[in-house]
């Protein structure tokens, strides 16, 4: 193999540029981290808003489901078909020996 002055030369360059861009690099890559930290952060903040007003919308919703169910249960004294799901889902199974006489 034989030596080249001009790859020689051309090693000697990268290795004395090589430190420079890299002290350069690090302080850009970290302030680039920074930024995408902040990003992220404040994205979670605004999807945790989000969260909060939707958890409240469906609160809302359900206690006036449920105030419009008590007042037409009360009014026709019958169950409603959401309550009679739930009074037979709160029922103890019946095995097969219950219905053996």
């Amino acid at each position: 193999m034989r030596f080249s002055p001009i790859s020689f030369l051309a090693g000697l360059a990268v290795a004395g540029v090589l430190p420079l861009v890299a002290r350069t690099a690090r302080p850009l890559a970290v302030q680039a981290t920074a930024t995408a930290l902040d990003a992220v952060e404040q994205a979670q903040r605004i999807f945790a808003e989000r969260r909060e007003a939707l958890d409240d919308l469906l609160a809302e919703a359900r206690m006036q489901r449920e105030a419009a169910i008590a007042s037409s249960s009360a009014v026709s004294g019958h169950r409603s078909e959401p309550q009679r799901k739930r009074a037979r889902r709160s029922e103890p199974a019946k095995s097969l020996s219950d219905t053996r006489p």
